[in-house]
């Protein structure tokens, strides 16, 4: 007689372990998550709803009823990595959606723009050389004939003296003799007071130019100057990123409130996802005993 998946959950109960396999197994995958946290109720439900279902290889190389929960437990992780891409995408669709029942249109879009590089602007200047010639050229300043005058008019130069006395000592020596006579004498002249006059008749100096020219002749020459080679560069660094975020959600017209709120009701029932996941399983690995009975009372 095969062991159903009544007795297999009385032993996973009895050992506080899943049905489905082992907790270590089924944490590496992301869908189980939800079965690993509510297992004794859903295993409860299983062992209730499809008790009456064995495992296919039963008691052909186990031992004892441990060993085929064993054995089963290694089967289901098997279908479960095998058909993770299908179940992970249902279950995101049934149990992470975020639904809104009243919206039937919901899409984000996410824009992510990068820009990077740099400008770069060279002058690059050759040595340079600049002439400016300048030709032989006169420069001439011309004066007619002319006369330059001062004229003085007449006028007259006075000195005048006032009235003087000079006065003179002297000492008289007798002719012949050797010694001097007594006492010396004294010599006065007294000037009258007299003015002298130059009369000055109107006279003009006069300077007479003639016609001449100032020339001043100027040899031809270059200007010459030189400018070294030079380069002159500049760089213009950019880089920026720009980040677009947007949601767009709402009805589009094409369905009813009451309709999607009836779709919401029904997407809620779909969410028994682990009930279609087990079905999946029995249906793959198990097949129904055929008295129905357990072989644990």
């Amino acid at each position: 007689m095969m062991t159903t998946l009544k007795t297999l959950a009385k032993i996973a109960k009895q050992n506080s372990t899943p049905l489905l396999g082992k907790a270590s197994n089924l944490a590496s995958i992301s869908f189980m998550s939800g079965y690993l946290s509510a297992y004794p109720i859903i295993d409860r439900n299983t062992q209730v709803t499809r008790g009456m279902f064995a495992p296919i290889w039963n008691r052909d190389e186990e031992d004892s009823d441990a060993d085929v929960l064993s054995q089963f437990q290694d089967d289901v992780y098997g279908v479960l990595v095998k058909n993770e891409n299908e179940y992970r995408r249902l279950w995101d669709a049934l149990v992470e959606a975020e639904y809104n029942p009243i919206e039937n249109y919901d899409r984000n879009e996410y824009w992510n723009d990068v820009e990077s590089g740099n400008n770069t602007t060279t002058d690059d200047l050759g040595k340079k050389k600049n002439t400016f010639k300048h030709g032989a050229h006169t420069d001439q300043e011309i004066y007619g004939a002319h006369t330059d005058e001062d004229v003085y008019g007449a006028h007259t130069d006075e000195d005048v003296y006032g009235q003087a006395v000079e006065t003179s000592d002297n000492e008289q020596r007798a002719i012949g003799t050797v010694g001097y006579v007594d006492g010396p004498q004294k010599n006065t002249t007294t000037k009258e007071q007299r003015t002298d006059q130059h009369i000055n008749p109107t006279y003009t100096d006069q300077h007479v130019n003639a016609t001449h020219t100032d020339q001043h002749v100027n040899a031809q020459y270059d200007d010459v100057s030189e400018d070294d080679a030079v380069k002159n560069t500049s760089k213009i660094d950019f880089g920026h990123e720009n980040k677009h975020e947007g949601r767009i959600h709402g009805n589009v017209g094409v369905t009813t409130n009451q309709q999607m709120i009836t779709s919401e009701v029904e997407l809620r029932l779909a969410t028994k996802f682990y009930d279609m996941l087990i079905t999946d399983i029995i249906s793959e690995l198990c097949v129904l005993e055929n008295n129905g009975f357990d072989v644990m009372r």
